[in-house]
């Protein structure tokens, strides 16, 4: 028999300990996904299989993979994302030695400690790697995390090469900050 989507997200879940799933639901439950959110509610008593399942009615199951992924790197669970991407060739995007891109390994650190996000923004779209609305979106928003956020979820789109430019444009534009997680 196949191994699913949803058999591979229960085998990941099943492999982290009480906190980490703690942590796992925590993290998923305030996080939305494609204009969707899974809430705490629904979290707080659910086991593995329960996730599991939340995961794939909530989203597709390419995306439910995807998710998780994203939100095992968001609690530093970043071992279990790589196996969990190699497993299922979902949200491969390449970059680093480790299979995890830098921005979605940094993703956290990245989206509390940018802050002159507007110039970035500016270079993203001049490279045409946002719509105007996206774009216009991100903008208006006042606080460098939640643009960053926001940059994040259009980000669940772009490839290998779009992560590439991203970081090359925080290469230039926070250099330091690149450079200080680069030596993490």
């Amino acid at each position: 028999m196949e191994t699913t989507a949803k058999d591979h997200i229960i085998e990941t879940l099943d492999d982290l300990d009480d906190n980490g799933l703690k942590r796992f639901k925590d993290k998923l439950g305030e996080t939305a996904f494609q204009g969707r959110k899974i809430s705490k509610g629904k979290l707080q008593n659910a086991g593995s299989v329960d996730v599991a399942t939340l995961l794939i009615s909530t989203y597709t199951k390419t995306h439910a993979i995807e998710n998780t992924i994203a939100v095992l790197i968001a609690i530093k669970e970043v071992a279990l994302a790589e196996e969990l991407q190699k497993k299922t060739g979902a949200g491969a995007s390449g970059g680093a030695a480790s299979g995890v891109h830098f921005v979605d390994q940094h993703r956290e650190a990245l989206i509390q400690r940018v802050v002159a996000v507007p110039s970035i923004l500016d270079s993203l779209f001049g490279k045409e790697m946002l719509l105007p609305a996206q774009y216009d979106e991100m903008i208006v928003e006042k606080v460098p995390s939640v643009q960053m956020r926001k940059l994040y979820m259009a980000a669940r789109a772009w490839g290998k090469n779009e992560k590439d430019a991203f970081l090359e444009i925080l290469r230039v534009q926070q250099p330091h900050l690149i450079r200080d997680l680069e030596g993490e």
